[in-house]
């Protein structure tokens, strides 16, 4: 139970950096806008590539990965 914790306390804080990052990014590229469109690019992105990882971990047997991956990266990213 600790190690899950950990996996996904250390996913989140990776993810959430990560988002972060996204919006400043967002915001240089196409500066100050009325639109949300940093949190609308991290859900589009994030869940596209959680869907991804579920895909790919269910066809190659790697669920194991998916406390630290999809609930900590992939969770943290989206705010899921």
């Amino acid at each position: 139970m600790i190690f899950t914790l950990t996996q996904v306390a250390l996913g989140g804080a990776i993810g959430a950096a990560a988002r972060y990052l996204t919006g400043v990014a967002v915001v240089r590229l196409f500066g100050l806008t009325g639109f949300p469109l940093g949190v609308i690019t991290v859900n589009i992105v994030g869940s596209f590539l959680m869907g991804a990882f579920i895909v790919y971990a269910g066809q190659r047997g790697l669920t194991h990965l998916s406390p630290f991956v999809a609930t900590g990266i992939l969770g943290g990213f989206t705010t899921f």
